[in-house]
């Protein structure tokens, strides 16, 4: 709906001068990003937080294996999932609790948070279930790690794809915006 282009149709309200100016506000650009910027579905708080027990789980500066990186972020995902949805704590006579935090957006004014709950990690009680199960019904590793080669398949590296090329021949192409 844009604002310059106003159609006055039925009763006198949609023709009245209110209308016409409540139309240029509500169809304006400027409104309708902020109000895409407030809109939970363009938040990336939870993301980042998701990204910060990726992290925990993963570190970047450690190098891990196809394999075990897919099974980190397996864990990590299941870390958030458990414990997405944590209350507000409290203290001993019911209060809530909170935090003052001092960003630097706010130039040195506070900013009150809520404290959380402890993190909850009942999903590794499950786990050891599951792997004596499967400790049970596999006897030995060999025979783990043929029932399991499906689900730890590693794809080729990305650097097996590339086109190789001999050094001289690229040296010769390489151009420099330099010279």
């Amino acid at each position: 709906m844009s604002g310059s282009r106003i159609n006055c149709i039925g009763n006198s309200f949609q023709c009245s001068k209110a209308h016409k100016e409540l139309l240029l506000v509500i169809g304006s650009k400027r409104l309708l990003s902020d109000i895409r910027m407030l809109s939970p579905a363009e938040q990336t708080s939870m993301l980042e937080a998701q990204h910060k027990v990726v992290c925990q789980f993963a570190p970047k500066f450690v190098c891990y294996s196809y394999a075990a990186m897919k099974q980190r972020l397996h864990l990590a995902a299941l870390h958030s999932v458990s414990n997405a949805h944590r209350k507000h704590a409290e203290k001993k006579n019911g209060e809530k609790r909170y935090r003052i935090s001092y960003p630097k957006y706010k130039a040195g004014h506070h900013v009150v948070k809520p404290v959380k709950e402890a993190c909850n990690y009942d999903y590794v009680t499950e786990l050891m279930v599951e792997l004596l199960q499967l400790k049970q019904q596999f006897k030995s590793t060999r025979i783990a790690k043929q029932a399991s080669s499906s689900i730890l398949f590693s794809p080729p590296p990305l650097a097996s794809s590339a086109k190789k090329i001999l050094k001289n021949e690229a040296v010769q192409l390489h151009r420099s915006r330099f010279n």
